[in-house]
């Protein structure tokens, strides 16, 4: 009560006070206006002419003469510009201050006085209800007669006092409904009707924003100052939505569109207002209602102004703020009361009809494309924290219609705003949502509750609205979102299934790889009908798109299949298996209905099948399911092996779906091979590559008839076919045996590889032959388990280290012969002859040293010991020197200098090693008979080379 009272006080002392200062500065202002004036005035009397009679003013003297200045082009006379009279300011201070403004701040004073002792006298028991009512109703009738009968000689005054009276009377009515039920639902309805129709008479008939403000600010004020703590909402927003009535048939007459933005922001006060007062469970769906309420109240009054031709820039910030405010409370509704809602119908259907509102203003006005693409930011942030936080079985249903609905509607308004030429905010808005809200509804399948059947087609819908978009805009970004989005939502959800799940995860990723695989093969064969060039793409899509989301929808299919497999383990995986061949068969028709630049993706489905196959055998794979395991990798295998040849000519002219038959053979053999590997680990399996080698040739055959001649890729393909038949062949040797063998297979490959280039010259025959080669010296020279492979035995020289050892290095020999001439060799080419030479020398080498030490060795391991006994020093002397020897001969005959020069190498640390070492070990005879034979082989050595010298002067001269 003090505080009340002081504040009263306050209130009065203000108004007098701030009355005085604006006098004050009104008089100064009028008597500078006084002064400038009488200048004025002074100027305009020097300028009139002397009357009759008045002797004329003196002469001027004479001017002093000047130098004539030199003559200069004339110019063409300009007259003077006349005189610009001062402009004059836009708003008279004085006359705004003294008398506007006072009377204004008098009028609101009156009006809050009357309100504050109304409401003093009610708390004190003054009056009785009945007075007060009809003593409101009395001043507020008498204040608006005055106000008129003022009106044309006083203006500002009868303006004051008629917006104070209206304002009385909306305090009056209201109060005798919510605070005395003296007047119903429908008698209230009438007279604030009528109150809030006489209020704005009286504005447009006085022609005055002064009395429309007080009156929307007095309107928007009465329900919190009689506010008598009762929850009354329908009365409340029903006598909001007169007053925004009102307001709106004002702006519609005088086009004063400020009055309608502040409207909207009263309407948004009083909304937050009564939530901040009556939070509550109960109030959350009154709450959704009252915003989509407004948020439709303001849109159909935004239209019916622009049809009126009234609407301007503060029309259409109302209309757009206010959807935004509402986007706002229904958000929080959501988010504070969360798992509790029973139903969230309600406040999804504010958020839906707010978004609508500002899509409506869009398509409006170009100003509102700034709150369509604030709303649409704010709408996917509260969808995707509510849905994180708060998602129960319960409101599910009405989240899937909510997404469906709101990306559905933004991916048509992606179409629309694409045509019209909109912002980029506003389309990338709308091309991206419908892709964007796969991410709530991934949170939701990431959450507690049991994933209901709907989800799936609700997250295919947005993705075929999200391809729809892409296709017809032209932005490839919003499909590829929606695949890689798709496979997260799918791949986050796979951990939560149970054994059981696997029938369901299924159709989902079928219908994943339906709907972007099918996408991806319209796609493709729309690029070949239009015949663009590989660098070049329809609707504006990047050129690497062509292959990568094709690639993309198919790989990641493969991948969920892959890890189901893994996590779920099925025991019969036909199910499996069949899913993965319905992806791998969509992806085989993209590679064949487009061009070269798409396909590609043959490999992809290769690789795709071949993994989901290996993943479920190492997950799940059992001897009882065998059959069923060979049968699918059988079907796979000739599956991708015939589409070349049962297909039509966009088959057989397919160099990716070639690569892809004929590398079928090596994917899926492996997966044979594992699988009879677990029934029986001991088995030999070397005629599995037999058969497939068999197949291979039958496919080479086949190529040869099958390939057009013209086909640019033939001797590749043919290539290919025959390395992959000569691959299974040299693999029946390690898989029949074991250890070495493998090493001999690559060796005998690498010079059948040699071989196949012969009749089929593709450089990447020589390249894949040297590796092969190199590889296997490698695995004998480098690789120190070789020694491990078997147990020493008696035999000496006719043994294991022989064949192994010895054949590698006839085929590295046989690779250096076989290896052909190019017509322009590059320098590795030059030089790949001479280094498959010298890997098959070392590989003589390490056999001679091998073979010494085995002879000396004992027990069941081969030792190397170059200081052992006189006779194991010796015979390494004897045998570096002859195979030093050997080299030079060879290098003689074949006139090769690096093998010259490598024996006569050898033979310098034979001799460093007996003068240093040997000798000194051996009596004087044996002593005298090692320099003897040392000798021998250094004549022999000089010989040969002046035989060959001479022989090489006297061909030279011939």
């Amino acid at each position: 009560m003090g505080e009340f009272i002081v504040m009263a006080v306050a209130a009065l002392l203000l108004v007098p006070v701030t009355a005085l200062v604006l006098s004050i500065v009104a008089l100064v202002r009028l008597g500078r206006l006084e002064k400038r004036l009488a200048a004025l005035r002074g100027g305009v009397a020097e300028n009139v002419p002397a009357p009759a009679g008045t002797p004329p003013p003196p002469p001027p003297p004479p001017p002093t003469p000047r130098p004539a200045p030199e003559p200069a082009a004339p110019r063409p006379a300009v007259p003077p510009p006349p005189p610009r009279a001062p402009r004059p300011p836009l708003i008279h201070w004085e006359n705004f201050t003294a008398v506007k403004l006072m009377s204004w701040i008098g009028g609101f004073t009156l009006f809050l006085g009357a309100v504050f002792f109304a409401k003093y006298s009610i708390d004190n028991g003054w009056l009785t209800p009945v007075m007060r009512v009809g003593a409101g109703f009395v001043l507020g009738a008498v204040a608006v007669l005055l106000g008129l009968k003022l009106h044309g000689r006083y203006d500002v005054t009868g303006q004051t006092l008629a917006a104070a009276g209206a304002a009385s009377l909306y305090a009056v009515c209201f109060s005798a409904h919510a605070l005395y039920g003296f007047l119903g639902p429908i008698e209230t309805f009438g007279f604030l009707t009528l109150v809030t129709v006489l209020s704005f008479l009286l504005a447009a008939r006085m022609n005055s924003r002064y009395i429309a403000v007080l009156a929307l600010l007095g309107g928007f004020l009465v329900p919190p100052l009689v506010s008598t703590g009762v929850d009354r909402p329908l009365g409340l927003f029903g006598y909001i939505t007169l007053l925004n009535v009102g307001l709106w048939a004002l702006v519609a007459r005088k086009g004063w569109g400020f009055l309608w933005f502040l409207a909207a922001g009263g309407t948004a006060l009083v909304m937050a207002g009564w939530w901040n007062k009556f939070p509550g469970l109960a109030n959350v769906n009154v709450a959704a209602g009252v915003c989509l309420w407004f948020t439709a109240f303001f849109a159909a009054a935004q239209f019916r102004l622009e049809k009126l031709g009234k609407d301007d820039r503060w029309t259409g910030h109302a209309a757009g703020a206010l959807p935004l405010f509402a986007l706002l409370m229904a958000g929080a509704l959501l988010g504070r009361f969360g798992r509790d809602l029973p139903s969230t119908a309600f406040p999804m259907a504010a958020l839906f009809g707010a978004d609508a509102a500002t899509a409506f203003l869009a398509l409006r006005r170009p100003a509102g494309h700034r709150y369509y693409t604030a709303a649409g930011i704010l709408l996917f942030l509260i969808l995707f924290s509510w849905t994180e936080n708060n998602l129960t079985a319960a409101t599910l249903p009405a989240a899937l219609a909510a997404y469906l609905l709101v990306g559905g509607m933004h991916g048509a308004l992606a179409l629309v705003f694409e045509r019209r030429g909109a912002p980029k905010g506003s389309r990338w808005v709308s091309q991206l949502f419908p892709a964007a809200l796969l991410l709530p509804l991934t949170a939701g399948l990431l959450s507690d509750l049991t994933v209901s059947v709907f989800v799936w087609p609700v997250l295919f819908g947005l993705n075929l609205i999200a391809l729809g978009v892409a296709v017809a805009t032209g932005f490839f970004a919003v499909a590829l979102a929606a695949l890689v989005l798709t496979f997260f939502s799918i791949y986050t959800w796979i951990p939560r299934l149970s054994a059981g799940g696997l029938a369901e995860l299924l159709v989902v990723v079928g219908a994943m790889g339906l709907v972007f695989a099918g996408a991806g093969l319209w796609w493709a064969r729309r690029s070949a009908r239009a015949q663009l060039p590989a660098t070049e793409s329809p609707r504006g899509w990047p050129a690497e798109s062509r292959f990568l989301f094709p690639a993309l929808a198919g790989a990641l299919p493969h991948i969920l299949l892959a890890t189901a497999a893994g996590r779920l383990r099925p025991a019969d995986p036909s199910a499996l298996f069949g899913v993965t061949a319905l992806v791998s068969a969509l992806l085989l028709g993209i590679a064949g209905f487009a061009g070269q630049s798409v396909a590609a993706v043959a490999l992809v489905a290769l690789g795709g099948a071949g993994f989901v196959q290996y993943a479920w055998q190492v997950a799940a794979f059992a001897p009882p399911a065998i059959w069923p395991t060979l049968a699918w990798t059988t079907a796979f295998a000739l599956g991708f092996l015939l589409v070349p040849f049962l297909g039509g000519a966009r088959f057989s002219r397919n160099r990716f779906v070639w690569m892809s038959a004929a590398l079928s053979g090596p994917v899926h053999f492996f997966l044979y091979h594992h699988a009879f590997s677990a029934v029986d680990p001991a088995g030999r399996w070397g005629l599995l590559p037999a058969a497939w080698a068999a197949v291979s040739l039958i496919a080479l055959v086949g190529a040869f008839r099958r390939l057009p001649g013209d086909f640019p890729h033939r001797q590749s393909l043919l290539a290919l076919f025959g390395a992959v038949a000569l691959f299974f062949i040299t693999l029946i040797f390690p898989l029949q045996f074991d250890k070495e063998w493998l090493t001999l297979a690559w060796a005998l490959e690498g010079v059948a590889l040699l071989w196949l280039y012969r009749r089929i010259p593709h450089p990447g025959l020589k390249t894949w032959a040297f590796g092969l080669v190199a590889v296997a010296f490698a695995r004998l020279a480098l690789n120190p388990a070789i020694f491990d492979y078997h147990p020493r035995v008696g035999a000496r020289f006719f043994n294991w280290y022989l064949y192994a050892y010895g054949a590698t290095a006839l085929c590295a020999f046989l690779a250096a012969r076989l290896w052909p001439a190019a017509p322009s060799p590059g320098r590795w080419e030059r030089r790949a002859p001479g280094l498959l030479a010298a890997l098959g020398t070392g590989l003589l080498f390490l056999l001679l040293n091998i073979e010494i030490a085995d002879f000396f060795s004992e027990g069941a391991a081969l030792t190397f010991n170059l200081r052992g006994s006189l006779a194991q020093d010796l015979a390494y002397t004897l045998g570096w020197g002859l195979f030093g020897l050997g080299l030079i001969v060879t290098g003689l005959v074949r006139r090769l200098k690096t093998a010259q020069w490598s024996g006569l190498a050898l033979l310098g640390v034979t001799i460093g090693k007996l003068y240093l070492h040997d000798v000194w070990r051996l009596t004087t005879l044996f002593r005298s008979a090692a320099f003897a034979g040392l000798a021998v082989m250094l004549i022999l050595g000089s010989f040969l080379f002046q035989h060959y010298q001479a022989r090489a002067k006297e061909a030279s001269r011939e």
